[in-house]
């Protein structure tokens, strides 16, 4: 790109070109246009101690006080450019460079490459434009970490979140995070709004909120999520899943009550009634298996099977004691109401080995 030197007559200036012509600037508001490729090696001929020669910018360049002499030396894109930087040696050298590079092209990428997404256009970007898009890509920003303090990922149904928890929150690229982007909301088995408005450095943040009660299984979803500087959103969640609880162990009793159930051996909170249950050695008593109604009954036949040879175990029924009256999947079994310590209240199916089983035993359900 061309640009154009003039100087006063108080200078006397040697212009260098690339291809090592000269142009003299000696009389005043004597000018040259150059058309050289940028650098472009300005001497200064004059004698004297050395002042500052000024410094660069966009639009005209202007350079005052050189060798202890008055006057200007301006220097200018002729085309109107604004990518002018004036430079000095420090040995009365001024050295002029022009970005005279400037792409165009309206077709759209078709794939990506480096930092440019598949489908960019470009309008008069510079040299410095293109190769920062290439080389240095948009970093986009995630969430690193998202968890409620002191709340389990598994609880018992007709727990509760309680009232004010705290949300800690991590993530990456944090400059490419919109101020106020940050929200924190929940989803699931009951659904609300946490907080909004917040930023990334907020965390860990102390919510104002009531207990948030659970009175059924199923998930409970937290989500925080903001938005980044190029308007897209993203988001983590934090999963709080409510089970009922399983028990199980051994017996004498040939039914069991509500306390009966809760007394057994064993417990465990689950999402479905299949796995392998451990059972202690216990001298003439029963195997007890008790889950919550939705639960239903295992597969017919082999639902209840030895885990260590494979063998159906026969379970009682109502022929053994009208407890067990009634029958899913060919397996009997009894109902009681069960209330848990959340004060949460379903029935249970109580099933239980036909005979006494002395021995420890591991059984499988399915």
């Amino acid at each position: 790109m061309p640009i154009s030197v003039t100087t006063s007559d108080q200078y006397n200036l040697s212009v260098v070109l690339n291809d090592g012509n000269t142009v003299n600037l000696t009389t005043s508001a004597t000018s040259v246009a150059v058309s050289q490729a940028s650098p472009i090696n300005i001497t200064v001929s004059s004698k004297g101690p050395k002042g500052d020669p000024g410094v660069g910018g966009s639009a005209t360049q202007v350079v005052t006080d050189l060798n202890g002499m008055t006057g200007t030396i301006n220097i200018a894109p002729v085309e109107g450019s604004t990518n002018v930087d004036v430079t000095d040696d420090g040995s009365g050298n001024i050295y002029i460079d022009v970005d005279d590079f400037s792409y165009t092209n309206a077709t759209a990428m078709p794939e990506a490459v480096g930092g440019w997404p598949s489908g960019s256009t470009f309008t008069d970007k510079t040299l410095q434009d293109m190769f920062d898009g290439l080389l240095y890509p948009y970093q986009e920003p995630s969430f690193s970490s998202f968890s409620l303090a002191d709340i389990s990922n598994t609880r018992e149904v007709g727990s509760s979140i309680p009232a004010n928890s705290t949300y800690t929150f991590t993530a990456s690229n944090t400059s490419n995070i919109n101020a106020g982007s940050v929200n924190i909301t929940y989803s699931g088995t009951s659904s609300g709004t946490i907080a909004t408005g917040l930023n990334i450095n907020q965390s860990p943040y102390d919510a104002s909120h009531s207990a948030i009660a659970n009175s059924t299984a199923g998930n409970l979803t937290f989500k925080v999520e903001a938005t980044n500087s190029q308007g897209g959103l993203f988001s983590k969640t934090y999963t709080v899943s409510y089970r009922w609880r399983v028990y199980w162990g051994n017996s004498a009793l040939d039914s069991l009550t509500e306390a009966d159930i809760k007394g057994l051996d064993s417990s465990d909170l689950k999402t479905s009634k299949n796995g392998t249950y451990g059972f202690t050695t216990a001298t003439n008593q029963y195997k007890y298996l008790c889950w919550p109604n939705d639960f239903g009954s295992p597969i017919p036949v082999t639902g209840f099977k030895d885990a260590a040879n494979g063998n159906s175990i026969v379970m009682a029924t109502s022929a053994d004691d009208s407890f067990f009256s009634n029958t899913h999947n060919g397996w009997s079994y009894g109902v009681v109401s069960v209330t848990n310590s959340n004060n949460v209240t379903t029935n249970y199916r109580v099933y239980r080995s036909k005979n006494k089983l002395g021995s420890a035993l591991s059984i499988t359900v399915s």
